[in-house]
């Protein structure tokens, strides 16, 4: 018996689908920096050239995100997703099968370019099939499904006991590979004949979508993504090493506090996506939250901690990071007039890009220079650009839709 078009069982399909290749795209784009220790130790790479690789994934991210999201809001999100998911997958095993740090950068950009279809695509899917009602449930697993990616990338270490360093790359692309056939296989649940109708009809003209991606609300948007991503990556892309130096925790021992530090941010978007609702406050919710962070992330980086210190601080951290998420997501949609979800995601997920690159170039950078706690003091002087961006985008919010 085939489910109605809104059904619950339909709409948990076609999230559990989504969140299958937001977790591989978090995983593949993490991957590198848990293991950047290990590159260091066994391959000779400096960390520079680990932020490099890591970075090159978020550029060839931002150069494509904005285009693929014009394709995804006129042909829809189903291809690229698939496309997208089985590509990544074979950059991340060609890191396997190299040693160098040229060989492995080209890849790295494959990947990126690969990458930039999910936050389009995904949220496009999602917009297009999902009922309404279901909608910020839906937002909120996607966030814990790409946290779970985070969550894996940190296995890496412990894996690379196991399968040694170049072992990793490769099990974790064939992972990605069998999740690229599985989405294939449930294809026809992706988007459904109603969310292909109101495609074709709210999709715009590219001079009306590009007037759009120019607003003022959607420019600030960009920024506030750009200054997030920095700030939330200086500690997930150099936060193992940086610990490392500072008070000499193994890789291993840090990882597992990276681990418990993603598993509240997942507690965190759950609990900010039903404080948004509860409240119908997000800005009360954002503020609270990035205050939470600011805070603990200076105690982490000036006061020499304990192991058991630092892992309730990371904790409280990640909760509150992860509140933050809903409000960002339903700021985009509250920004994105029908049918334009793909390109307006697609263009703020940019900055999310640039700030992806930014971040482990400019702390990497840190690393080698010999002052690893600014990998703490800096996440949270970047904190205070996205505060002020996210203030004004929902001063300039409603100059959206009357424009489009």
């Amino acid at each position: 018996m085939t489910a109605p078009a809104d059904s619950f069982a339909r709409d948990a399909r076609v999230i559990g689908l989504v969140a299958a290749g937001h977790t591989m795209s978090h995983m593949f784009v993490f991957l590198l920096l848990p293991l950047s220790v290990r590159m260091h130790d066994e391959l000779g790479f400096s960390y520079l050239e680990v932020g490099i690789l890591a970075g090159a994934f978020s550029v060839g991210a931002a150069v494509c995100q904005t285009g693929i999201g014009f394709v995804v809001d006129r042909i829809g999100g189903r291809a690229p997703l698939i496309l997208g998911v089985a590509v990544l997958s074979g950059a991340v095993m060609g890191f396997g099968l190299v040693s160098s740090f040229w060989a492995m950068l080209p890849l790295a950009v494959i990947g990126g370019i690969a990458n930039s279809v999910f936050h389009p695509a995904d949220y496009a899917i999602l917009s297009a099939s999902v009922a309404e009602h279901r909608m910020g449930r839906a937002f909120s697993i996607h966030a814990v499904a790409g946290n779970a990616g985070w969550i894996l990338a940190l296995l890496g270490p412990d894996l690379a006991d196991i399968v040694g360093l170049k072992g990793v790359f490769l099990v974790a692309g064939g992972i990605g590979i069998a999740v690229s056939f599985a989405l294939l296989l449930q294809s026809r649940h992706l988007e459904s004949a109603d969310g292909r109708a109101r495609r074709r009809e709210q999709g715009g003209s590219t001079s009306d979508g590009i007037a759009l991606l120019l607003t003022v609300p959607v420019i600030l948007l960009f920024l506030f993504q750009m200054f997030h991503s920095m700030s939330l990556g200086g500690i997930r892309t150099f936060g193992i090493p940086a610990l490392h130096d500072l008070r000499g925790f193994e890789d291993t021992v840090i990882a597992k506090a990276l681990i418990a530090y993603m598993v509240a941010a997942s507690v965190g978007n759950l609990l900010g996506g039903w404080l948004v609702d509860r409240t119908g406050r997000p800005q009360l919710v954002f503020f609270g939250a990035i205050g939470t962070v600011f805070v603990a992330v200076n105690i982490i980086g000036a006061v020499p901690l304990p192991l058991y210190g630092v892992v309730p601080l990371m904790m409280v951290s990640g909760v509150a990071h992860g509140a933050i998420m809903p409000t960002r997501d339903l700021l985009v949609r509250r920004i994105s007039p029908p049918g334009q979800m793909g390109k307006v995601f697609g263009f703020t997920s940019t900055g999310l890009s640039i700030g992806g690159f930014m971040a482990p170039v400019l702390f990497g950078w840190v690393m080698d220079a010999g002052d690893p706690s600014w990998v703490f003091f800096g996440s949270a002087a970047v904190m205070l650009l996205a505060v002020a961006t996210f203030v004004e985008t929902n001063r300039n919010v409603g100059r959206a839709r009357a424009t489009a």
